[in-house]
């Protein structure tokens, strides 16, 4: 189904479009009201689509997930891959009028990278950054990092000014809520649970955009985003706030275009309580794991265009992934089996409470599914449906959980999307989606790191086998599904939508 999507919805509004018009508005929708509109310090998907019309990074990920130019138009690595070096376009202003410099890249890798999860990582490789004009960074680092690339980009570490930011509390800074960005839309308006207005930003470096004014409109119900979408209310949803199991009836909907989202492949993962008993037991997880009937959630939640995963990462991270790790073969479902595991385990009589967001798509059916396979076993369950705020405290301040879910995108790179859920992190409840289990295990943070600074894909490939074996014992967080995302819009009613499916530059859109 998904392939006949995306055939279907290729190339369509190519062939009818006309000159872009200017003026009009665009409608986005997402699921939850965004915290703040700071991009550089969350990962939340409402808060990092929206910024990403108004920040920027010195790369963006395209659709073929290979690192184009942005802020930076070029870059030189030296042979041994230890030193890049990036040159700025010139001539790019802030909102606010003031010139855009080397001091806010170095600012952004100093200061703002490690203040994320996917932007952390580029912390430990860092050996010193120089700026010897306006215009030119050098970036030197400790090891090869081939990743770089990808971590500098607008959804990793977008550059934020940092005449407005250097010397404050950066995730209390009141800019959070009115950005002052390079990107094509400048901030207009927040209202509270209801919308974000941006507007053109005429003095834009890649031209000024057509359309006069962005909203991103809160509906936090995936049936009630398909309606608005259907009715004309909402233009376009990214990937993130598309329920999979409606998939086929948003592509009922005339002119609609579908395209897999850029930070794909992505997985829905089971997340353990490991500073939590009997959670910390690794035999009543593989217990729990096994009495689970993955291939009736694929079903119940995806409208098959998602596929039980066999590891941490997902088949289609080429060639990452390893076929010499199964989970289907390590613990093929078996209710009986399951039962049997974790009575020898002593957790015969044990209470399980599901943590999970109801908005989350995909969700409250997998959730479901978990309940009724382990009441099965025996195991009493609870569900506890919490609105994000609620659930990000529950999950990430107060570990009051027993298990959750979670869906991770991986961005074409397991350093980015995947490494984060395993890797050992100090205590800090803002750095939210890494590590939520508490694992840690120096021998996986160094198979990460190791695979992290190899040069060939070839090369990275032999770690994260390893690394894969080691989680697959261990099963502190467990992908259920290796799932797709699709971004959805109306050519009807937006042009350049193909071109926008490739770089998610918001100028090149217009109202038609």
């Amino acid at each position: 189904m998904l392939a006949a999507l995306l055939c279907a919805a290729s190339g369509t509004a190519l062939a009818q479009d006309v000159e872009p018009k200017d003026g009009g508005t665009a409608i986005f929708a997402v699921s939850n009201n965004p915290a703040h509109l700071n991009g550089a310090i969350s990962t939340n998907p409402e808060i990092q689509r929206t910024a990403m019309a108004l920040l920027e990074g010195l790369t963006y990920v395209g659709g073929d997930m290979q690192p184009k130019p942005e802020l930076a138009e070029s870059w030189d690595i030296s042979d041994d891959g230890k030193t890049y070096t990036f040159h700025l376009r010139q001539n790019v202003t802030w909102h606010d009028g003031t010139p855009f410099t080397s001091a806010d890249v170095k600012f952004a890798i100093e200061q703002l990278a490690p203040l994320k999860s996917t932007g952390k990582a580029l912390q430990e490789m860092i050996e010193a950054v120089e700026t010897p004009d306006d215009h030119t960074v050098v970036v030197n680092l400790k090891q090869p990092f081939p990743s770089i690339l990808v971590i500098m980009s607008d959804d990793s570490v977008p550059i934020l000014p940092a005449h407005l930011y250097e010397g404050t509390n950066i995730s209390d800074n009141p800019h959070n809520l009115a950005p002052v960005g390079t990107g094509p839309f400048k901030f207009a308006s927040m209202t509270p649970g209801a919308q974000v207005e941006l507007e053109r930003n005429e003095d834009y470096w890649g031209g000024r955009p057509h359309l006069e004014r962005l909203i991103f409109t809160v509906v936090p119900d995936a049936g009630s985003r398909l309606t608005s979408y259907q009715s004309g209310g909402v233009d376009y949803l990214f990937g993130s706030f598309v329920d999979l199991g409606m998939v086929s009836q948003f592509g009922a909907v005339p002119d609609t275009e579908v395209n897999a989202a850029r930070n794909l492949p992505a997985n829905m993962v089971l997340i353990f309580n490991t500073e939590r008993k009997p959670f910390d037991d690794k035999l009543v997880r593989q217990a729990l794991f096994q009495g689970l009937d993955r291939e009736l959630m694929v079903a119940a939640a995806y409208d098959g265009q998602a596929q039980v995963s066999a590891s941490i990462i997902p088949r289609a991270l080429q060639p990452f992934y390893s076929a010499e790790t199964d989970y289907s073969e390590i613990y093929p479902f078996s209710t009986e089996a399951a039962r049997q595991a974790l009575e020898a385990a002593g957790a015969a009589d044990l209470t399980v409470n599901i943590s999970f967001r109801p908005d989350l798509a995909s969700a409250p059916q997998i959730a479901d599914v978990m309940k009724s396979n382990w009441e099965q076993m025996g195991v009493t369950v609870n569900l506890r449906p919490e609105e994000l705020a609620v659930w990000r405290e529950t999950v990430f301040t107060k570990k009051d959980f027993d298990v959750t879910l979670l869906s991770y995108g991986s961005y074409g790179d397991p350093v980015l999307g995947i490494q984060r859920v395993y890797v050992c992190v100090a205590d800090d409840p803002q750095m939210t989606y890494t590590n939520p289990s508490g694992y840690c295990n120096p021998e996986v943070d160094a198979m990460f790191f190791d695979a992290a600074t190899r040069s060939s894909p070839a090369d990275r490939a032999i770690p994260y086998a390893e690394v894969q074996k080691v989680l697959a014992d261990d099963l502190p967080s467990v992908p259920l599904a290796d799932n797709s995302k699709l971004d959805v819009g109306n050519s009807a009613r937006l042009g350049g939508l193909d071109e926008f499916f490739q770089s998610w530059d918001f100028s090149v859109l217009w109202a038609r």
